[in-house]
């Protein structure tokens, strides 16, 4: 009987000790799990700073977004008033070519009528006297003098149409860049409807991604007061006796719920990655645009300067008019005189064969 109940209290003593072992050991393993929430809730804590950082950022391209819709609105303004000065420009052209026509027409029709002249003092010189003949001498100087001021009008005139020739010339290359201009207005339009495409994208992801924050905020909390709860059931686990079924189905639990957690983990830093690789895709497009719209600007500012060289050309031609039209008074002025000297000379000459 005595050695039976040695026997049991042996059994009892290797039972207890197997347990206080296991309880040691379970104890141990509890304190690790704790270390691995704690780093998992670094982990969740440098996610929301990841999150809160692209946040930012899509803020910051939004912004940027905004920025290149205004600039296209300047440059589409911008092209509104160079179409409708050059189509102002086309029709000055148009109205200065028609009147240096007929300048044209009324300087060879006085070149003729200067001609004929010189042929009727020709034949008067054999009938007239010594007075008579330094009076049509005189009429040949003043002859002479508007053939040559008729030359230079006319050299003037032909000046003036090659320049009209290359300012037609250089008119069609802007309408040619014009054209152009209008398919990158329409390649603007594409990348307007693109940039919005973009900024909706953005909006869901940023939409997608405060919700994903709210809800890991909320595990967060969760898993800390999950947490705080393991660590009070440590604690009291320590003290208490419960049995070793108990602890083992205990430590099971928070295996499996720790696994939960970190496949919870592992998919959200997935997602982090994906949503990362659609970022710098977007970023990347949106540097394609910002290098889009520096060519525009570039272009809309080399036809402001065609253009202003263009009215410069203009309004040099409008002064070489306007001097054009007072060396035509000056010549008819002239033409006048002329034929008042010659009904002089033609009266005299009248009155001299007259007296003979």
């Amino acid at each position: 009987m005595l050695a039976e109940s040695n026997k049991q209290l042996e059994e009892m003593h290797n039972i207890h000790s197997n347990i206080k072992e296991e309880c040691k050991n379970k104890n141990w393993e509890a304190c690790q799990i704790l270390n691995d929430q704690h780093e998992l809730m670094d982990c969740f804590n440098e996610e929301s700073k990841v999150q809160n950082q692209l946040v930012l950022e899509l803020h910051k391209a939004k912004g940027l977004i905004e920025g290149y819709l205004t600039e296209r609105h300047t440059l589409e303004k911008a092209l509104n008033l160079k179409e409708e000065s050059e189509h102002r420009l086309v029709a000055e052209l148009e109205n200065l070519k028609a009147q240096i026509q007929k300048l044209t027409q009324h300087n060879a029709r006085f070149a003729e009528e200067q001609k004929i002249l010189i042929s009727q003092n020709k034949a008067l010189t054999a009938n007239v006297g010594e007075r008579e003949v330094e009076l049509i001498k005189e009429i040949e100087r003043l002859a002479k003098t508007n053939l040559e001021l008729q030359c230079q009008a006319e050299k003037d005139c032909s000046n003036l149409n090659t320049q009209m020739k290359i300012l037609e010339i250089e008119l069609e290359d802007q309408l040619n860049k014009n054209q152009k201009l209008a398919a990158m207005a329409s390649e603007v339009i594409d990348l307007r409807q693109q940039l919005e495409a973009l900024e909706r994208q953005l909006k869901n992801q940023r939409d997608f991604m405060d919700k994903q924050a709210i809800e890991r905020e909320h595990e967060r909390d969760e898993f800390q007061e999950e947490i705080q709860k393991l660590e009070m059931e440590l604690k009291f686990t320590t003290k208490s006796q419960a049995s070793g079924k108990s602890r083992t189905y205990l430590v099971e639990s928070l295996h499996n719920e720790i696994k939960e957690r970190v496949d919870d983990y592992n998919r959200l830093f997935a997602e982090k990655e994906q949503i990362d690789k659609v970022l710098a895709a977007r970023n990347e497009e949106i540097e394609k645009l910002e290098g889009q719209v520096r060519e525009l600007q570039c272009q809309n500012k080399e036809v402001a300067k065609n253009v202003d060289k263009l009215t410069q050309e203009l309004e040099k031609m409008k002064k070489k008019e306007i001097e054009l039209k007072e060396d035509k008074g000056t010549l008819q002025q002239q033409h006048n005189k002329n034929l008042i000297l010659i009904s002089t000379l033609q009266s005299k000459i009248d009155e001299v064969r007259h007296r003979v």
